[in-house]
């Protein structure tokens, strides 16, 4: 986990960094690490970055909301099924979104892993609990569309305040240059004679 924990303080501050080491699981892997023979189906199917940032999200909702591991799974995958949002961050939700896709887009390894064993299975991976989340959060039917809408969602006041102040700062100027419009006419018309 060290290039990932590495970024993820880099990126997160090193008391949300260390928050989310812990809530990975943070130390050796169990039964050897990256000596492991390549067809143990127990190693991680999530890669650093992945595991970090979930574990972030997880542990934040745990903490705020002083509930458990499993807890804190079934009330963000209600929140995202509910289109709520006052569990998740839109940062949550940002991370999410792109720790799904990243994970969709490396071939699912923790859907497959269910379909290859059964759901009991996940108990016996290293870092379960965020196996098991992106697992619970993978049974969501169109997750991607889903976050994608909260996302807009959430963001579309801010993004919106923020092209009403551009537009109201181009109105102005627009404003001043109609009322300067007789002064700017004589100063091209005498910067054209010369």
């Amino acid at each position: 986990t060290g290039k990932g924990l590495a970024k993820a303080g880099a990126h997160a501050g090193k008391g949300l960094a260390e928050a989310a080491s812990e809530a990975a699981g943070k130390g050796p892997p169990k039964g050897g690490g990256k000596g492991r023979a390549p067809e143990d189906w127990r190693a991680s199917k999530l890669n650093d970055t992945e595991r970090v940032y979930l574990g972030m999200v997880m542990y934040k909702h745990y903490m705020e909301k002083n509930c458990g591991r499993d807890q804190a799974i079934l009330n963000i995958k209600q929140a995202v099924l509910r289109c709520d949002f006052n569990v998740v961050s839109l940062e949550g939700l940002r991370i999410i979104r792109t720790s799904l896709r990243q994970h969709m887009e490396k071939g699912s390894k923790v859907i497959e892993l269910v379909r290859q064993r059964g759901e009991a299975a996940l108990q016996s991976v290293e870092h379960p609990e965020l196996h098991q989340f992106v697992y619970q959060l993978s049974t969501i039917p169109q997750i991607d569309e889903r976050l994608k809408c909260m996302l807009f969602h959430v963001s579309f006041k801010e993004s919106f305040a923020s092209c009403q102040k551009s537009l109201s700062t181009l109105r102005q100027a627009l404003n001043m240059l109609n009322s300067k419009r007789v002064t700017i006419q004589r100063f091209f018309q005498t910067a054209h004679r010369l």
